[in-house]
């Protein structure tokens, strides 16, 4: 067995079609929040208004995301049993949440003002966001690479068939032939 191979995957409680819905939503305020942190280290290059204004916008759409993404991970953790008992996945799940409010606090901070906003606290607060969507990104990459969180019970099963299936049927060929010319 490979190590792609995940015979012990819990599967996704909130998933479409089989596939599950956190991950395909997650990309979202991740892209957004490091947007809206690097529009905030152009405007402080640039002065340029329309990049403070881009980072108000970056940070709303991350924050909307990101309450968008948090609602199937939370399906997911308190309908997987292994989630739900697994303190990892409540620290991935609480970290995600604390930075989404830090990110709507930054947003708060600039409604009046986006330009005056950015320095000191509003890049600050950005860089932290940032920095805390690193950390949750590693642990909800180790639950789901390390752990099979969300990851179908299936999964790699048919790839592990087809190559024991392919070993099997070189095995026999090459026994055969061996037979062949032991019996000549």
């Amino acid at each position: 067995m490979d190590h792609h191979t995940h015979t012990s995957g819990t599967g996704s409680t909130a998933a479409l079609g089989g596939h599950p819905l956190h991950p395909m939503l997650v990309g979202f305020p991740i892209t957004l929040f490091i947007g809206a942190f690097v529009t905030d280290v152009v405007y402080l290059a640039t002065s340029g208004a329309f990049w403070a204004q881009s980072s108000v916008w970056l940070l709303a759409a991350g924050v909307a995301m990101g309450l968008l993404a948090a609602v199937p991970g939370a399906i997911d953790l308190l309908t997987i049993e292994h989630a739900r008992r697994w303190r990892l996945a409540w620290i991935h799940g609480l970290m995600n949440l604390g930075l989404v409010a830090l990110a709507a606090m930054n947003l708060i901070l600039r409604r009046r003002e986006p330009e005056a906003a950015v320095a000191p606290f509003g890049v600050v607060l950005s860089a932290i966001c940032v920095g805390l969507l690193a950390i949750t990104g590693w642990l909800g990459g180790e639950m789901v690479y390390r752990h099979g969180v969300g990851v179908s019970k299936a999964v790699g099963a048919e790839d592990a068939d087809a190559s024991h299936d392919a070993a099997a049927a070189t095995g026999s060929a090459a026994h055969g032939s061996e037979h062949a010319a032991a019996t000549r």
